[in-house]
């Protein structure tokens, strides 16, 4: 919204809001709580801030088959601790 390339958790919960993003989410097999979960993990630094990219990134790696917030959280870990 604000053209800064990034997501604010206020953004991100205004969106949800939107059928086109509940739309967007159910055509990934996701709901609202995975995606809530989802920001919080991408949320590295706690700034309650993320890259849409990275964003966009997490969604499409937990549609379908892939989608376990097991495989999520040691995503996670590794991309916290490479930095």
């Amino acid at each position: 919204r604000d053209s800064s390339g990034s997501l604010s958790w206020e953004e991100f919960e205004e969106h949800l809001g939107d059928a086109r993003i509940a739309a967007y989410l159910s055509s990934l097999e996701l709901d609202v709580a995975e995606a809530r979960g989802l920001f919080r993990l991408l949320d590295l630094e706690g700034k309650n801030d993320v890259k849409i990219e990275d964003f966009v990134w997490g969604c499409m790696r937990m549609r379908g088959v892939a989608k376990s917030i097991d495989l999520c959280t040691v995503l996670y870990e590794n991309r916290k601790q490479g930095k």
